[in-house]
This record gives C-alpha cells, structure tokens and sequence, in this order.
C-alpha cells in the first residue's frame, strides 16, 4: 500500500508535464513490443525440434534440391548419418471429401524418418507407421478439424487432386513455427509408385535432410559424401561440391532462398526492426530527460535549498532515479494491456498470424525488466547529474536560471531525435521507390493480363481439346502449356559442360506459343513453330545469359549441339524470379504433352470474371473431378517480394510513431521555453516587436536543431540504405530528393509542432508577463 500511495503521490504534481512523459514512453514501449512479438515470433521457427544441432540439409554447389540417390546411398554409406530423408511439395494441393475441395497450403511428400529427425508430437496414430505404405497421409489436427469436424479422421480417405485416394492414418499436432510444410504429410512411397522411380535414381532433385550421430564431424562428412559421389558413372560431373547446411541456420540465412518445400525467413527485415525499436525507445528516453532537465530548471531553486540544507547529491539522484523507474514500469504495464488488445489488428496489418504468449517465458521477461530497470535508472540519473552540477552561481532568488533556452545539452538530444526521425522517413522512402521500382520494372516478358491454371492428369490427355475450347471464348487470345509456372522455372537444372567447366542452366518443357504468349523475342536464329514438328523433342532455345556462356564456347565446333538437342535460337533475357537474383542462364524445350503440368492463358480486356466462370467449366467439362487453382502471372511476381511490403507497411506505421514521439518532446519544450522568455517577449513587444519578429525568435533555435540533424542523418542514411540495396541484383538508384523530402518532412513537423506554442507566446498581452515588474 506504500508503494501505490507514494506512486498516487508522484502522480498527483506537474500532472501535464507527467502525462506527456508517460504518453510518449508508453508509445514507444507498445511500439518496441509490437515489433518484439513479430521479431520473438520469427526467431521462435524450427526451436521445438529436439535434435536440431544435429540435422543437417545436403547441398551441392549451391542448390539446396539435389537427386533422391544422393539421400538413400548417404544413408547407406556413411555410418555418421543415423537417419535421412527426401521431402518434396508441389503447388495447389487440393483434396476433395464428399465433394467438398479444400485447399492445403502447407503440403509435403516424405519418407516416415520425418516425424524420427523433426520430433514431430502425435496425437493419434502410429509415428513407427504412419508414412510407410503408399497413399498414406498425415494431417495436422486443424486441416484434420476443418475437413472433418468432430468425426475421427483415422481410417477416413480423400481424393488428392483427383489423382489417388489417399487414407489418413495419424495427426499431429499444429506446429506453425516450421519451416516446412507440415499441415498435410504424404507418404513419399505414393511419389515412387505413381513415377515409378528406383532407389537409384539420379532424375528427381529433391530437399534431403540428414540427421548425424552425437559426436558428428560435419566437415569429415562432407569430404566422404564428395570423394563418394564424385566417382559415380551417373553423376553428372567430377566437379562436385557438397555441404551440410545446419537445420537451425536455414529459415533466417540470407544466402539461403525459399522454396517450395521450405519458408523463408528475412534476417535483413528484422534487423531493421529492431533498428527502427531501438530508434523509437532512444527518442521516447530523449523526451523523457529533456522535459525532467526542463522542469528541474523552472525549479532550481528547490534543489539548490535542498544542498544548502544538507541533502547529498546522492540523495537528490536517488529521488529523480525512483520518479523515472516508476514513470517507465507503469508505461509498461500500461504498454503490455495496448499490445494485448492491438495484437490481432497488427497480425492483419503485417498479414501473418501472431503469437503474443511467446513474449511471456522466462528469457523474455527477464529482458523486460532489465531493459525497463536500465531504461528508468538512465533517464533518471542523466537529468540528475545535470541538474545537481549546476553551480549555485546560475540560479536567480526567484529559482530561474539565465538563459535556460539556450541549453546545448538540450538541443543536442532533440538534434539525435530528428537525426533518428529523418534517417527513418529517408529509409522508408527508399524502400518504396525500391518496391515502386520492382512492380514497374522491366522483366523481359509481358506478365498482364496472363492467366496460370493448373492441369490434372486427365486434361494432359486432352490438350489440344482443351487448347481449342478455350480458344472458342473471346476472352481468351492465346494459350499455351509449360512443365512450370513462370516464377518456378529456376527449379530444375541441366549441367552443361563447357571449357572444362560446368554451368547449371535453368530449363523448361513448352510448346511453340509459350515465348509468343510472353512477348519474349527472338534475338537470333528461330523459335519453335508448329510449322516444324521436328523440333519437338530435337531442338533447344537458349537465352542470351546462357548465350553469354556457349556463344564462344568449343560447343560452336559443333553448331552448339547440347547431347541429342541441336540448337535453335536465342531469346532476350526475362525475369522469372524475383529481381533480387540476375537472370540464370535458360534452357527452352519443346517437349511432351505428359510434362506439360501447366497452362498459360493470355486474355483480353473483356469481363475477368465471366472467362475465370468460362475456363472452370471448360476444365470441368474434361474433366469432371477437377477443382480449378488459378493465379494471375503479375499477382505472383508481386507475392515475390512480400517482405519488402511487408517492411514498407511495418516502416511506415513505426515511423509515423517515432515522428509523433519526436513531435511530443518538441511540443512540450518549445513550451517550457515560450514560458522561460515571456519576460524577453514581453519586453520585445512593449519595444514594438511585429509577432512574426517573435514567432522567427522562438522558432529559429528549433530550425537549427533539425538543420543540424539533417546534415548529421544524410550520409548515415546513404550509407545504410546503400547496404540495403545491395541484396538486388536490379535496384533503383538514390536520388537526391529522397534526402531533400526527409529534410523538408522533418522540418515542416518541427514547425507545425512549434509554432502553436511560439504563437501563443507572441500574441500574449505583454502586460501578463510584466506586472510584477
């Protein structure tokens, strides 16, 4: 009860001044909190696996997919690794149960070893078993509700893409934090037995983890696994080069790129949030010791008394200590009860489903209160020591001081806040002329106005039907089929050797409409033509990076023929993934109808709706157990860069905050020091001051702080977002009126903040301020 009345009691005076503080710090604590729970949830992936210092990925010259062989004949051959398995996913996983279709987005084929490596928790059915006979599935216990309900799922089947009907026999538990997918599980015996592929095959480039013994020596493995699989006849080339990756370094490394079968964290992202969290806090502190040191000057005299009277300086930073750790822990708690209540509209706001429960373990709130005890006792002992230094000297008998305004060490805070200000609006400038760049950028291919379906097994019997049916509408212009979609076309790879060297080139299986479809142009020799049908299967189409390799290659010797593939053409380099990576060198196939796993539609500018209505019925009409899975080619370049809208969206919102916080410590001095001078400006106007004479006074000091800060934030800002700008391969450039709006942004803030106080200072009745004269 003591403490709650000495807290009432520190509350009860200088409410204004208090209610400032607090406000502004308890902005900034649910901000630092907000960005904290995404960060914690972020960090949190992969930590439930039990043995993770032990599972390694298999990685072979910089391709994390390498051939199921690799796996099974490691396993076999190496003692060091106790287990290993291959996962592989593909898009629009869709099963149907009573015809109803559901969607599964996190779907995956693996060998049962993967609930043994993971330490996946069970619910129900066998862990030994689960995956082991062919068309098994796994689910998580919320696919396994939603599609469900209350009955028992083991035993009951789904039809998976109307391919085959698969049985459920065990669910597990929901692990979101997972960087693979994990809310369905199929066995990889159903992938076998339907391809028909060996334990020895070579074809099928798949993610392979590998779990080692304790005492393991990661780089003896990676020697073995080398000196192995460079003597194998079917191995591509002598120049092999493997690596274990660790399982824990995976979601979050830079040079690791996402996948099908994984997620992808973004370590860059988070390290400019926690900046940006650390920026907010730093300018919440500022305002706190500028208002304290402000404060303590308009009553100087009392802290003078205080050590005429005996009381030690000690004693004196002890009180101000305590005032600022009780300001700072009722911000916080106040801070816990907005995130709590904001959480789910900032989950909707960022698009990603948080956790606020992981804040709440032992580490983190012991970070907490730490960080809330150094936090507190910093704002508290720095006003104190400046304030008890002072020598008597400069206090008055009415306990005003001097020149209170013209306190550097002040200004020198306010000019750190607006140095942080502008480097935040600098950076979120950057990032959206960047994103602004990308969605507008060139890529070498006509991406509007294309549509991309899926194709079942049932309609790759039918193309050339299908092709004439969705030809009949008006709303489509032309159609053709590819083994991908456009943004996956980096997944498969072809080594060609060439000069003793060998270079992995992207491919694709098309047929002769596909580059057409694309406006890609031909830039030598000829493209495929339905003209010339023996091209299927005969001839390739390379573009101009891949061009760049065999253009003056010993493949010129003969007419640049790649094994039984002679060569066509070369088209302009394009685009397919994301413009952070250069474009790869690419192989282009006209190959069979079975490989074709894909359609491409492009439409005209006619009703969208009504040929989506249109292209369902057409497939449906084939085939009468398909669910249509469509996407449109732009839209999926734009989900390329997610995180760059995700870190506008995230800047943006923090930064607004940092700048209102900066504003509030503005505000609140540029009225304590419209208080400090209405004698001067008192003076001033009896001596025939004009009020913008006044206002040009008391702003001027204010400009010079964000002047000083402008010149101090400019090359920190080119600097950090020069770094930034070099994990795109394509950038935009910096120009000068991002720094120029930053500076202008800043400036215009600060005076609006100002001038209020500033003009109701100079519009004061003179008389006010010099009755007592």
């Amino acid at each position: 009860m003591e403490i709650v009345r000495h807290v009432l009691r520190f509350f009860s005076t200088n409410k204004s001044y208090k209610m400032i503080n607090m406000f502004g710090l308890t902005t900034a604590f649910a901000a630092f909190l907000l960005i904290m729970v995404f960060v914690i949830n972020e960090f949190s992936f992969d930590k439930f696996v039990a043995e993770s210092d032990r599972i390694y990925r298999i990685e072979e010259s910089g391709d994390d997919q390498v051939p199921l062989a690799i796996s099974r004949l490691s396993k076999e051959q190496f003692p060091e690794i106790e287990a290993s398995v291959v996962i592989k996913s593909f898009d629009n996983h869709w099963v149907n149960y009573k015809n109803d279709f559901f969607v599964i987005d996190n779907f995956c084929f693996a060998e049962n070893s993967f609930f043994e490596i993971f330490s996946i928790p069970f619910i129900k059915g066998n862990k030994t078993t689960a995956l082991n006979a062919p068309y098994s599935l796994v689910l998580s216990e919320s696919e396994a509700k939603r599609i469900f309900g209350d009955k028992n799922p083991i035993g009951q089947t789904l039809n998976f893409k109307n391919e085959n009907i698969y049985t459920v026999t065990a669910i597990i538990k929901d692990m979101p934090d997972f960087h693979l997918p994990a809310k369905a599980i199929a066995s990889f015996s159903s992938i076998e037995k339907r391809y028909g592929l060996s334990v020895d095959n070579w074809g099928w480039n798949l993610i392979s983890y590998v779990l080692l013994t304790d005492e393991h020596d990661t780089k003896l493995v990676e020697n073995k696994m080398n000196n192995f699989f460079k003597t194998r006849n079917k191995w591509d080339t002598n120049e092999v080069d493997f690596k274990l990756r660790a399982f824990n370094s995976i979601y979050l490394d830079p040079e690791v790129q996402g996948n099908d079968e994984t997620k992808k964290g973004n370590l860059n992202l988070l390290l400019i949030l926690i900046a940006v969290g650390v920026f907010i806090i730093v300018i919440a502190c500022i305002n706190y010791i500028n208002l304290s040191i402000a404060m303590g000057l308009k009553k100087s005299a009392h802290i003078y008394i205080r050590k005429v009277l005996g009381s030690s300086k000690r004693r004196i930073i002890i009180q101000y200590v305590n005032r600022s750790l009780i300001m700072c822990t009722v911000s916080l708690c106040i801070a816990f009860v907005i995130v709590l209540f904001s959480i789910h509209d900032y989950g909707s706001l960022i698009g990603r489903e948080l956790d606020f429960t992981t804040m709440f373990n032992l580490n983190h709130i012991t970070l907490i209160l730490v960080g809330n005890f150094l936090i507190g006792t910093g704002c508290g002992i720095v006003p104190a020591l400046y304030l008890t230094g002072k020598k008597s000297g400069l206090f008055q008998k009415d306990g005003s001081s001097h020149a209170p305004q013209k306190q550097k060490f002040n200004s020198g805070l306010i000019t750190i806040q607006y140095t942080a200000s502008i480097i935040l609006i600098c950076g979120t400038l950057l990032i959206f002329k960047q994103l602004n760049y990308i969605q507008n950028a060139d890529y070498g291919l006509n991406k509007n106005q294309v549509l991309t379906v899926e194709l079942s097994d049932v309609l790759k019997g039918k193309l050339p039907t299908l092709k004439q049916k969705l030809l009949d509408y008006p709303g489509i212009r032309s159609v053709s089929f590819s083994s991908d979609k456009v943004t996956q076309l980096h997944e498969y790879g072809y080594a060609v050797e060439i000069s003793g060297e060998t270079h992995f080139f992207n491919y694709v299986t098309t047929d002769p409409d596909f580059l057409p479809l694309l406006d890609v142009e031909t830039i030598e020799g000829e493209r495929f033509s339905w003209d010339k049908p023996s091209q299927k299967l005969s001839g390739y189409m390379v573009n101009e990076a891949g061009w760049k390799l065999i253009k003056n290659s010993e493949l010129k010797e003969r007419a640049y023929a790649l094994n039984n593939f002679k060569f066509l053409g070369v088209v302009n380099d394009f685009n397919f993934e994301s413009l952070h990576n250069p474009v790869n060198p690419m192989l282009f196939i006209w190959g069979k109808q079975e490989h074709f796993n894909t359609a491409l539609l492009k439409l005209t500018t006619i009703n969208y709706s009504e040929t989506v209505q249109y292209v369902e019925a057409t497939f449906k009409n084939l085939d009468p157990g398909y669910f249509l899975q469509y996407s449109f080619l732009d839209e999926t370049f734009n989900q390329l860069y997610q995180s760059e809208v995700l870190l506008v969206k995230l800047l943006i919102f923090f930064s607004a905050l940092a700048i209102f916080i900066a504003s509030l410590g503005m505000f609140s001095m540029s009225s304590i020091s419209s208080e400090h001078r209405n004698k001067e400006i008192g003076i001033r106007k009896v001596n025939g001051a004009k009020v913008s004479e006044i206002l040009t006074i008391l702003n001027r000091d204010f400009i010079k702080w964000v002047a000083i800060a402008f010149v101090i934030a400019c090359p920190i800002a080119y600097y950090a977002m020069n770094k930034w700008l070099e994990n795109f391969a394509y950038k935009t450039t910096l120009s000068w009126w991002i720094f120029a709006l930053a500076g202008v942004l800043a400036l215009g803030i600060a005076l609006l903040t100002v001038s209020w106080q500033s003009w109701k200072a100079a519009t004061r009745n003179p008389v006010e301020a010099l009755r007592y004269e």
